[in-house]
């Protein structure tokens, strides 16, 4: 399975959401986690805090992404950078389902709306809210929003210190079992096609 995490708009979980991906597909198989934005954040990561089964490439262009996508078999997990459209463009359409991770708030609506009119009708995707503050009228307004547009809403990630310091800190366990729900979802959409 080839998959995407892309926003258009940066700061939204986009490296979070593929390291995540990444250990939680990496349970039960080999992972190959491509890194393409020039900042190099999930390779970073990486390199601080090793995560078993995953193995990362780094590959900040359109050509290094198509290549690395060519691979055959496991499971291969795209970080997208933001406002990178042609590197997003590309790997979208090399891609069997995209994650787009976003926030909730009306200034999230945009991005996620332009990286869902460039999403090729073949590519199963789904929304993931991170830094969720489920408790609060603007995550509910968000959600139905996002419910009465017809969009996908694959999962909730609750707002945390340790999810929020990336590499500085070990992978929390409650969001490790909202991206393993994420993950579910995302694997049984692909299998529809």
């Amino acid at each position: 399975m080839k998959v995407a995490v892309t926003n258009v708009k940066g700061g939204v979980g986009k490296t979070t959401t593929a390291v995540y991906l990444a250990a939680v597909a990496a349970r039960r198989q080999p992972v190959v986690l491509v890194d393409a934005d020039p900042q190099g954040s999930a390779a970073e990561w990486l390199d601080i805090r090793p995560i078993p089964g995953v193995t990362v490439i780094e590959a900040p262009s359109e050509r290094l992404v198509a290549k690395a996508l060519a691979r055959d078999g496991g499971v291969v997990i795209v970080d997208t950078p933001p406002g990178g459209e042609r590197v997003v463009r590309n790997a979208l359409g090399l891609v069997d389902v995209a994650v787009v991770p976003t926030r909730s708030g009306a200034l999230e609506v945009s991005p996620v709306n332009a990286v869902l009119g460039i999403i090729p009708e073949s590519v199963h995707y789904g929304l993931v809210v991170t830094a969720a503050r489920t408790f609060t009228r603007d995550y509910h307004d968000t959600m139905a929003a996002w419910a009465e547009a017809g969009v996908p809403v694959w999962g909730t990630v609750p707002e945390r210190v340790a999810v929020a310091l990336g590499s500085e800190a070990e992978l929390a366990p409650d969001a490790l079992d909202a991206y393993q729900a994420v993950w579910r979802t995302l694997r049984r959409r692909s299998n529809r096609s």
